[in-house]
């Protein structure tokens, strides 16, 4: 409810400004007042609110990840990792299946411990990580220094997944992963956005050179001020 009342305040607000400017600026830059003014400011506000807020907050509810509406989220890339914790390291060993749990909230070989109170060895080919719930099972190798098969082991050795995920030796029981896709979600958000603008200062009548310079610059202010609203 209060993200509703949010969204029609802005556009309410929206409304008024381009109203405004409209005004304003067709006085100072034309020789005469646009027509329809009564409903080009409600479909331009309605335009930017729905392709600025309303899609990425709904991309947002269905995509399960933060979806960039402020100028923070989107040129900063504050979207915090998705990490994945796993709970035991299943290792063959002499044909034989060993699993190493894991004890406490550490990460790291030392803090995965076998039945028989071994430490997670340093020298594994390949092991399979599982989380907690089982839902995830992911199969990590060893990546080889160099073609020569160099000796395994150390804090700097990284294994590597199938899906791509690295993992080293010293983080063993965690991986983050980058949320997918940000990047490009972003550069949607600010093409869409951007042409949102612009295309609603041609719907206001502007030429195009002055609805280009007006939707950048109102476009980043907008992005600055959702900052503090959201």
């Amino acid at each position: 409810m209060l993200l509703l009342v949010k969204v029609l305040i802005l556009y309410a607000v929206l409304v008024g400004l381009l109203w405004l400017v409209s005004l304003f600026l067709h006085y100072y830059l034309y020789t005469q007042q646009p027509e329809g003014l009564v409903w080009r400011v409600p479909l331009a506000a309605g335009v930017i609110v729905v392709v600025c807020l309303i899609f990425p907050l709904v991309m947002a509810q269905w995509w399960d990840q933060v979806v960039p509406i402020t100028m923070g989220q989107i040129f900063l890339d504050t979207t915090p990792p998705h990490v994945i914790e796993f709970d035991q390291i299943e290792v063959m060993e002499a044909g034989r299946k060993v699993i190493y749990r894991r004890e406490g909230k550490g990460i790291g070989p030392d803090n995965f411990v076998a039945p028989d109170r071994r430490r997670f060895p340093r020298d594994i080919e390949e092991f399979t990580a599982v989380t907690r719930d089982e839902e995830q099972r992911i199969k990590f190798q060893a990546m080889r220094r160099n073609q020569d098969n160099a000796r395994l082991g150390g804090t700097n050795q990284v294994y590597v997944s199938e899906q791509g995920h690295r993992m080293g030796l010293g983080e063993l029981g965690r991986i983050e992963l980058g949320s997918p896709g940000t990047r490009a979600l972003s550069l949607l958000v600010v093409v869409l956005g951007l042409g949102s603008w612009i295309g609603s200062f041609l719907l206001l009548q502007f030429n195009f050179g002055h609805a280009l310079g007006l939707g950048i610059g109102l476009y980043l202010a907008w992005l600055f001020l959702m900052g503090f609203v959201f």
